[in-house]
């Protein structure tokens, strides 16, 4: 299953809804645009496996601004996610990517002769590729913790 969608920025909130989702690396993967503020990724992991039972700010998984979520889905807006599963999630709303409140705050400022920053604006392509490759790591990830717990 692999659905797409585009990703709409806009200076209004809107609904959140699935960009795209699928399976990379063995890993079930969501991308959702959260409001038409930013987009967030999403990797779904067995609820059971040990990894659940630490903080996501302790899993060593480099990606975008590092994660910003850990939790079973099923909660807005992760209510798009499925609650069958663990979630580990990062998002693309800081660090010099585009959010409409940094938008309409340089407006603002741009009426004073300040220099505007308007953010980077992340397409679906940009998104997949870094889902590939943090879900690359994080099969890696769990194959050793696997492999660990086995030899215990």
């Amino acid at each position: 299953m692999n659905e797409r969608n585009k990703m709409v920025y806009t200076n209004k909130e809107i609904e959140s809804y699935i960009l795209s989702q699928g399976i990379k690396n063995d890993i079930e993967y969501i991308i959702i645009n959260c409001r038409g503020n930013h987009p967030c990724c999403y990797l779904g992991i067995p609820i059971d496996h040990p990894l659940t039972k630490i903080s996501y700010n302790d899993i060593p998984l480099i990606c975008h601004g590092g994660l910003t979520y850990g939790g079973i889905g099923g909660y807005y807006p992760k209510d798009l996610l499925p609650p069958e599963k663990y979630w580990l999630g990062w998002d693309y709303g800081h660090s010099g990517d585009y959010d409409r409140y940094s938008s309409q705050f340089n407006s603002f400022f741009a009426s004073e002769k300040y220099l505007p920053l308007e953010g980077k604006k992340w397409v679906l392509s940009e998104l997949e590729d870094e889902v590939w490759e943090v879900s690359y790591w994080l099969r890696k990830l769990l194959k050793l913790l696997s492999k660990i717990e086995e030899n215990k």
